[in-house]
């Protein structure tokens, strides 16, 4: 393995770490009960996860991700909030318990 395969193993080990603290996060989120300050810090973290993911090599949550910002970013509806931030957290818990 070479100096940079072992660098980005271990960079992804420690994003697997902070996905699960993200996922808590978003377990615990509703929309239909957010202030718009919660909407904002929700915004925020998926946008991050957005480009992350991709980077770290998972695309799937950084698509979810991205379409979570592309919405938080309108006027959505409490439920599509909701059930995007849910197929997010369906994806993160799929790397985090592997």
């Amino acid at each position: 393995m070479t100096d940079y395969d072992q660098k980005m193993s271990e960079l992804r080990a420690r994003f697997r770490e902070r996905l699960a603290g993200e996922l808590e996060d978003l377990c615990r989120f509703s929309a239909a009960t957010a202030s718009p300050h919660d909407l904002a810090s929700l915004r925020d973290k998926v946008h991050r996860l957005a480009g992350l993911s991709g980077t770290m090599g998972y695309p799937e949550i950084s698509a979810i991700a991205k379409r979570l910002d592309e919405a938080l970013g309108g006027t959505p509806e409490a439920d599509q909030i909701d059930q995007l931030t849910a197929t997010l957290s369906d994806a993160i818990r799929s790397v985090v318990e592997r």
